[in-house]
């Protein structure tokens, strides 16, 4: 799917280049890699809010060991 849409890309006779490893060919790809980029920003931020979770809740269980 991706080959076939930097052949077509190439067959207008614009040469864009291999900008970013082909992820701004063509210019929706724009707007779909920065939502792609959003989402992994929000998956970090929950990430680490999940692994402080845990921490905070084995640090409770070490003290209460004690």
């Amino acid at each position: 799917m991706e080959v076939q849409r930097l052949a077509e890309a190439k067959d207008d006779g614009v040469d864009r280049g291999q900008t970013a490893c082909g992820l701004f060919s063509h210019p929706s790809d724009t707007r779909s890699f920065l939502s792609m980029a959003q989402g992994w920003w929000r998956g970090y931020l929950v990430m680490m809010l999940q692994s402080y979770l845990l921490y905070r809740a084995y640090r409770a269980a070490l003290k209460r060991a004690e």
